[in-house]
């Protein structure tokens, strides 16, 4: 996205026309309608005051980051995050599975016995399957922190 592009949206979120954006930064409508069109870039004291102004930084601009990096370790924070939502959801249909497999274990008639009952099969197989998918997320979590760490030292 061009600083043309940027300035523009800056623009239409903040619900303003060229008009007004031009008169919040004490200059003329032509000089927005360039810069929109790409045909003039603004100065270091406008771009100063469009920053102060709409809560913007230089970097978010001009999409000038920091380092090389600075954006893949962005994705890569939004990964992790990612990964950790999945991790909450898979330890609440973990207790889920837990739940179902004290249901098919417990006698109704007197629930401090446990005794296996007919439909018990069932209640092992879905503990079984919870248990491989947590292993196996475990493992790719491992794995992807591993890959994140190399990218980070290259």
């Amino acid at each position: 996205m061009t600083i043309s592009d940027k300035i523009k949206e800056i623009r239409r979120n903040n619900n303003l026309t060229q008009d007004e954006f031009a008169d919040k930064l004490m200059i003329s409508r032509q000089t927005v309608s360039k810069w929109e069109n790409n045909q003039a870039s603004p100065d270091l004291e406008n771009i100063r005051i469009i920053c102060e102004i709409f809560h913007v930084t230089p970097n978010d601009l001009f999409e000038i980051y920091d380092d090389e990096n600075s954006k893949n370790k962005r994705d890569l924070q939004q990964n992790i995050k990612k990964i950790k939502g999945l991790f909450i959801s898979l330890g609440i249909a973990f207790l889920a599975l837990t739940g179902l497999f004290i249901w098919l274990f417990v006698n109704p008639s007197n629930k401090e016995i446990i005794v296996l009952e007919r439909y018990s099969f069932i209640g092992i197989f879905c503990i079984f399957v919870g248990i491989i998918i947590v292993i196996l997320l475990i493992l790719i979590g491992f794995s992807l922190r591993k890959l994140a760490k190399q990218k980070n030292k290259n």
